[in-house]
């Protein structure tokens, strides 16, 4: 059974199962490659894909509210979206779920940073060649692969 982890990063006291942000974030990840591609000469109509695009951003707006990370404008651009598709403005609507959905994807790695560098902080048996690798994914922004790397070289 795998242990809970409190996220430091969140100002609410939460409990996370290990792991659960990087398996919500792959699951996002899977669904928006591949759950709507069409066979060739067929396109999405425009409403299909503002649809689309809304699923897609209120997916990774989940995801980044349950890390505990998501930024105040983002749910705001979601809902512009929403009221753009409400006037048909679908165009407009795409644009504003992308960005939304960007945003959360933001929030997110902003958050698996966060417990990555308080991993490393605070994990002092990690071997060099560990932690050098662990610094230079930090360096690189990259929040998944910091973060996984330093959960298999033993967190806290």
């Amino acid at each position: 059974m795998t242990p809970d982890v409190a996220l430091p990063f969140s100002r609410k006291r939460h409990r996370v199962p290990r792991g659960v942000l990087l398996a919500l974030l792959i699951g996002v990840l899977s669904e928006a490659g591949g759950a709507d591609e069409m066979p060739p000469g067929h396109a999405l109509s425009p409403a299909a894909a503002a649809a689309t695009a809304l699923r897609q951003a209120q997916a990774a707006i989940a995801v980044a509210r349950d890390a505990g990370n998501l930024w105040l404008a983002t749910p705001r651009r979601l809902a512009a979206a929403r009221a753009a598709v409400e006037r048909g403005d679908f165009a407009r609507a795409i644009a504003d779920a992308q960005r939304a959905q960007h945003e959360a994807e933001l929030a997110l790695n902003q958050a698996l940073l966060e417990r990555a560098r308080y991993l490393l902080d605070n994990t002092g048996d990690l071997d060099p060649s560990t932690r050098a690798t662990a610094v230079d994914l930090l360096s690189k922004y990259d929040g998944k692969a910091a973060l996984h790397l330093l959960e298999q070289g033993g967190g806290p």
